[in-house]
């Protein structure tokens, strides 16, 4: 399994992998990463589309909703490469999470919940 992502700052994201503690995770209890499932919904994110071997990874149970799989842990750089050659932005098949009716992804949601307990 894979995962895409647009960033901005490949050469960090290369030599130190995609570090949630370094993202703006609006509205989520904790920071994450999130991750589309098709090239280019990231390409439409803007930057540059890396793809993200989830193989052994552990995928939260919600996966990927309406597009996107959110990760809240720290995704090292032997995971990651670049695409080549780099998608045509396209968000179909994306929804933003955050303008669904808990205002959130379902994963994020459930952590929110998790922690309340």
């Amino acid at each position: 399994m894979v995962g895409y992502h647009g960033t901005h700052d490949l050469d960090a994201v290369l030599r130190e992998g995609l570090r949630p503690e370094l993202t703006v995770s609006l509205g989520c209890p904790t920071k994450h990463i999130c991750l589309s499932e098709r090239p280019e919904v990231a390409a439409a994110m803007g930057g540059t589309v890396i793809v993200v071997d989830l193989s052994g990874f552990e995928i939260p149970k919600e996966a990927f909703h309406q597009g996107e799989m959110r990760i809240h842990a720290h995704i090292p750089p032997e995971r990651i490469h670049v695409m080549d050659p780099q998608p045509s932005p396209d968000p179909i098949g994306w929804d933003d999470p955050g303008l669904s009716k808990d205002e959130q992804h379902p994963t994020c949601v459930r952590i929110r919940k998790e922690q309340q307990h």
